[in-house]
């Protein structure tokens, strides 16, 4: 079979657009990792400074010295 010169043309676009799609995708896949990696890190030390960071806990407040007590 023989291609015509527009023929040859496209296949190479297709296959340098395939090359940069698989950079691309191999990019965001390291991106990915790296950001699942950062987070489950993030959390295991976040974690071990407080076990309730958004909502303290009662035993946070006195780590903090933020508790008050109430007075009888």
């Amino acid at each position: 079979m023989v291609q015509t010169r527009a023929q040859a043309m496209a296949n190479e676009k297709i296959v340098t657009l395939d090359q940069k799609l698989d950079t691309l995708l191999k990019t965001i896949q390291t991106l990915v990792d790296t950001l699942t990696k950062g987070k489950s890190g993030e959390h295991s030390e976040a974690y071990a400074f407080n076990e309730n960071i958004e909502g303290e806990s009662s035993h946070s407040l006195h780590l903090f010295g933020d508790h008050q007590q109430s007075q009888p």
